[in-house]
C-alpha cells in the first residue's frame, strides 16, 4: 500500500452505519423435527400466545318484513272415501259405546218389571200352595181374577199419588215396586211383609201368615197408567204441587215422596189385566232377603213358561190368614210404599 495515498492529518469522524439487513437463517439441525411424510412443514408453527376474547357489542336486529316470508303451501287434503249408501245420508260417526253383555241386558229387563204384594182374599183360590212359582197361563187363570181393580178415585194424577201416599193406598191407584232403586227391591218387600205380618186385624193362627206376590210386565200395560216415582219427570210434577210454600198447595211433602222414591214405588192407575201378570208365588211367613231375591227373580223372569202344578192343592191354610179390610189404618204410620185399604196392599 502506498503511504503517499493517505490523507495527511485526517480527523476521526464516524460515518453513519446502515442497519443490518435481516436475512432468515435456516433452523439448526438440532432443533429441526422429524416430520411425518405427507405433512406440510409450513403447518408446524410455534405455539401462540392466548388471545383475549372478543368484546360483545350489541347490534340492532334486522327487521324481517312480512312480505319477505314466503307462505307455506299445504298439500291439498285427500278426500276421505265414504261408504256407499242407498238413498240415505251417511250417519255421523260417534264413539261406540261399550256393548252390554247378555247378562247385563237380562238384568235390566228384570229390573224394569214390577212386583206387587196381594192379599189372599184377592185370589180366586185362597188355599194356594207355597212351594212353587206359577207362570203358566192355565195356572194363572185358575188362581187369579181376570183383573185387579183399584179402589177409590182421584181428580188429577198428582193429587191421586199424594192421596195414595198419605193413606197407604186407595185413590184409584195400586202400588207396585220397581227394581234398581236406591234400596234393593227384596229389602223393600221384606219390610212390607214384616209390617203386614203384624196386622192386628188378621185372624189368629198358630202358623205364620201367608202372602202372595205377582210379577207384572209393564210393556203389557198402558204407559199412562204408571206414576213412576223413580223418574225426574214425576218428581218435578209432584214438587210443583206439593214442593213447599211456592207450590200449588203451599205445603212441602217432598220428604214423603223421596221415601217412596228410594223404595222404587210406582203408582199404577186403574186395573191390572190378567195377561200382564207374568207369575204368581205364595209364601208362608216372611222369607229372609236372600230367599225373597230368588222369588222375585222367578216372578219377573220370562225365560221359563213351563206349566207348574200345585204341590198341595187341597191345603186349607188360607182361611185362617185373610186380612181385615181395615188394614192398615189411614194414619197408621206404617212407612211408605206398602199400600193398604180394600184391594190395595202394596
Amino acid at each position: 500500500m502506498n503511504p503517499s495515498n493517505k490523507k495527511p492529518n485526517a480527523p476521526n469522524v464516524k460515518l453513519p452505519v446502515a442497519p443490518p439487513v435481516y436475512r432468515p437463517q435456516p433452523m439448526p439441525k438440532v432443533l429441526q423435527r422429524k416430520l411425518v411424510a405427507g405433512v406440510n412443514p409450513s403447518s408446524v408453527q410455534a405455539p401462540r400466545l392466548p388471545i383475549a376474547p372478543p368484546v360483545y357489542r350489541p347490534q340492532a336486529t334486522p327487521l324481517v318484513q312480512r312480505k319477505s316470508v314466503s307462505p307455506v303451501l299445504k298439500s291439498p287434503a285427500l278426500p276421505v272415501p265414504q261408504p256407499k249408501t242407498f238413498g240415505f245420508s251417511p250417519a255421523v260417526i260417534q264413539r261406540a259405546e261399550k256393548k252390554k253383555s247378555k247378562k247385563e241386558e237380562k238384568k235390566e229387563r228384570r229390573e224394569a218389571r214390577l212386583t206387587r204384594i196381594i192379599r189372599l182374599d184377592q185370589l180366586s183360590r185362597s188355599n194356594i200352595g207355597v212351594n212353587s212359582t206359577r207362570k203358566s197361563e192355565r195356572s194363572l187363570k185358575r188362581n187369579l181374577p181376570l183383573k185387579f181393580k183399584a179402589k177409590g178415585k182421584h181428580t188429577t194424577r198428582v193429587k191421586g199419588l199424594y192421596t195414595y201416599m198419605r193413606r197407604y193406598g186407595g185413590a184409584g191407584i195400586q202400588g207396585v215396586h220397581r227394581g234398581g232403586a236406591a234400596t234393593p227391591r227384596a229389602e223393600v218387600v221384606h219390610s212390607v211383609l214384616s209390617k203386614m205380618a203384624q196386622d192386628p186385624n188378621r185372624r189368629t193362627s198358630r202358623r205364620p201368615p201367608k202372602f202372595a206376590i205377582i210379577g207384572i210386565d209393564p210393556s203389557r200395560l198402558n204407559a199412562n197408567q204408571l206414576l213412576d216415582t223413580t223418574t225426574d219427570q214425576m218428581r218435578d210434577q209432584f214438587a210443583q204441587q206439593y214442593g213447599g210454600p211456592g207450590s200449588g198447595s203451599g205445603k212441602n211433602y217432598m220428604k214423603m215422596f223421596n221415601r217412596h222414591r228410594s223404595e222404587g214405588v210406582v203408582g199404577l192407575v186403574g186395573t191390572i189385566p190378567l195377561d200382564a201378570i207374568m207369575g204368581l208365588r205364595a209364601v208362608r211367613g216372611v222369607p229372609d232377603v236372600e230367599d225373597l231375591e230368588e222369588i222375585l227373580e222367578e216372578l219377573v223372569a220370562s225365560d221359563s213358561e213351563e206349566e207348574d202344578v200345585d204341590l198341595d192343592p187341597f191345603c186349607d191354610d188360607g182361611s185362617n190368614s185373610n186380612f181385615g179390610s181395615g188394614w192398615p189404618p189411614p194414619d197408621g204410620g206404617m212407612g211408605g210404599g206398602m199400600g193398604g185399604g180394600d184391594g190395595i196392599t202394596a
